[in-house]
């Protein structure tokens, strides 16, 4: 069954009816829109506008349809040749376009062909006038106008075939609309189908998450000084505290996108589509930050970049990282001067930049390989001096030609072959926050390794490594 046609696509019809009816001082005009068919020559048309109310409407219109269509149901090149014929107007009969006018009086003579008419007995001696709404070449309808028995002349042709170029036009952009309503109102309920299952996880996750920070509080206040297993139970409290952040952002992530939702099916009003301002018209410029931008960061919130120590953010998630060491087989050395000077950094979005660097090189490294963190390197840019961090490791490396794209999201490289899970993503995340907080983020492939670590432990497993360099500014 045909697709319900707008009310703003039948008002188009009305009036573009109503005038070429008048112009053309025809009897009658009739609009039709084929339905969707299986065979594309051979569609269903069903009358959508009629001038007047009460115009007769044709039958056989299927069999003109497939006249002007070729095998494959694309318009011919003269479509109205192929149906004057089934309505008697080919050139053997006076009713064609270019015949010339009968006597006055004097009615068109009738043939077999004259079957194919109207419903109405009144109106067997009009002349109709066949037009194709087409659009690249496919048939969207047609239109059908009649007027006592009187030739069309060729400029009369040709207003009414600008008549059918503007429908068809209207057509197809009035079927986009009804596909795009139908696309954006799938979306709305996909959408609030997610919402709600984010906030039903987000409340499940909650209650693990929080007993288990306590119970790695109460592991704290059991254990001594000395407990060499106090580390551990630190990086338990410390890890949990950083999910719970996370889970605070993503909840407010997600409660911005409620905000900013409408029911499936709103579409919001005309005025609502037009710009209130010329400078609504306008676009940014890609280097322009907007609130929008600032909501895309990883975090789900507007950095708050301060004057920060890189000591006192990295030399924690160091410690927890050397506890899941012994169990890969991998040694992790550092470097990191206790005295370094403040850079400007979001804390919470350094320890993410950290976090996902060294979960990569553990993630990585091959067995009996080497990690290492160093800091207090420097580099002056652009009269600007800039602090460096760097997370290197012994491992196989990365390619050459998997560089350029490492920080592109969901782009893994030759490790998209590989067993180890992934998604692409946290090299992206890292280099969207380094850049929020004004800085930037090499990587370099392969490394030499006795340049940043000295000595070289003995027996390690040494492939051609990986280093990632972090530039801060310094305060």
């Amino acid at each position: 069954m045909m697709a319900s046609a707008s009310p703003e696509f039948i008002a188009l019809c009305q009036s573009q009816v109503l005038l070429l009816t008048q112009a053309l001082g025809a009897t009658s005009t009739v609009v039709y829109l084929a339905e969707p068919s299986v065979n594309p020559v051979s569609p269903t048309l069903v009358p959508l506008v009629a001038y007047p109310d009460t115009a007769a409407t044709w039958t056989s219109l299927n069999e003109i349809l497939a006249t002007m269509a070729g095998p494959d149901g694309a318009l011919q090149a003269d479509p109205q040749a192929g149906a004057s014929n089934l309505l008697g107007t080919s050139e053997a009969n006076p009713r064609s376009l270019d015949s010339e006018p009968l006597p006055a009086g004097q009615s068109p003579p009738k043939k077999p062909g004259d079957d194919v008419s109207p419903q109405a007995d009144d109106t067997l001696d009009d002349t109709p006038l066949v037009l194709p709404i087409a659009h690249e070449g496919a048939i969207l309808g047609v239109i059908v106008s009649t007027r006592p028995a009187s030739p069309w002349g060729q400029a009369e042709y040709q207003q009414a075939e600008r008549v059918a170029n503007t429908l068809a036009i209207a057509c197809v952009m009035d079927r986009r609309g009804q596909w795009l309503q139908r696309q954006f109102s799938q979306q709305q309920l996909t959408q609030a189908n997610q919402s709600a299952t984010f906030h039903d996880l987000l409340h499940q996750f909650r209650n693990p998450l929080t007993a288990l920070q306590t119970f790695g509080k109460l592991m704290l206040k059991r254990m001594g000084t000395e407990d060499p297993n106090q580390t551990i139970a630190e990086s338990i409290v410390r890890e949990s505290r950083r999910l719970q952040d996370l889970a605070e952002h993503f909840d407010e992530a997600v409660a911005q996108g409620d905000e900013a939702f409408h029911p499936p099916g709103a579409m919001p009003p005309v005025a609502g589509l037009l710009p209130s301002r010329p400078e609504d018209l306008t676009f940014p410029s890609g280097n322009a930050g907007t609130e929008a931008d600032d909501l895309s960061h990883p975090l789900g919130r507007t950095l708050a970049v301060v004057p920060g120590s890189i000591t006192d953010v990295i030399v924690p998630l160091v410690q927890s990282a050397m506890a899941l060491l012994p169990d890969r087989d991998l040694e992790l050395v550092q470097d990191i001067p206790p005295d370094l000077p403040d850079v400007w950094l979001d804390p919470q979005a350094m320890r993410e930049v950290m976090s996902n660097l060294l979960d990569n090189a553990i993630k990585y490294a091959l067995p009996r390989s080497l990690i290492w963190v160093t800091a207090g390197v420097v580099q002056t840019i652009n009269g600007e001096l800039y602090q460096g961090i760097a997370v290197g490791d012994t491992g196989a490396g990365i390619p050459l030609e998997d560089q350029p794209h490492i920080f592109e999201r969901h782009y893994r490289g030759v490790q998209a072959d590989s067993d180890i899970p992934g998604t692409g993503l946290g090299l992206a995340i890292v280099q969207d926050l380094v850049q929020a907080m004004g800085g930037h983020i090499e990587v370099i492939s392969p490394v030499q390794i006795d340049h940043w670590v000295n000595p070289v432990p003995a027996e390690l497993t040494q492939g051609p490594g990986t280093l990632f360099m972090v530039w801060l500014r310094t305060v």
